[in-house]
């Protein structure tokens, strides 16, 4: 029997995530002085955090995503400007994916740690429902099914 979950966890609050410089250096393997350098030029974002005893640079976790992109795009030998662009569409490429799957309410998790995910219509007519199974090996599988059927879970539980 599978029983349905609104959502398997609740979605930290990643504007609250905050590096140092030293660690977003050592997180992405970019060097201080490059980091300091593409904050000065304008393509990531730094924000100040004063404390008592230094007022230090700070980067949220979109800019860190954004630093490790570019990073990424350098070292395949993109030029810089080249490198931010293709990290941006990146990043915006996960935006909307990451949008898509907030919308999926009909998680399904099974007691043999099959994860289901009801992905919504199958036809316009609104007659089947698309399923993705994720087996213990984390393989994908699809189902579709008439509506109000659940999918068929036993090809996938452990013997």
């Amino acid at each position: 029997m599978v029983k349905p979950v609104k959502h398997l966890y609740s979605s930290p609050n990643f504007k609250k995530l905050v590096f140092r410089i030293g660690e977003v250096s050592e997180i992405t393997g970019v060097s201080t002085r490059q980091i300091r350098y593409w904050d000065e030029k304008g393509l990531i974002e730094s924000t100040r955090k004063e404390t008592e005893k230094t007022n230090s640079r700070v980067f949220d976790f979109k800019n860190l995503i954004l630093i490790n992109l570019i990073n990424m795009y350098l070292q395949q030998g993109f030029t810089l400007a080249a490198a931010f662009e293709r990290a941006q569409k990146r990043q915006n490429s996960i935006k909307r994916i990451h949008s898509v799957f907030n919308t999926f309410d009909n998680v399904i998790v099974d007691d043999e740690d099959v994860l289901v995910i009801d992905l919504g219509y199958f036809d316009d007519e609104k007659t089947k429902h698309l399923f993705g199974i994720i087996d213990e090996n984390t393989e994908l599988h699809y189902q579709v099914k008439e509506d109000g059927q659940e999918p068929d879970l036993t090809a996938y539980k452990k013997s």
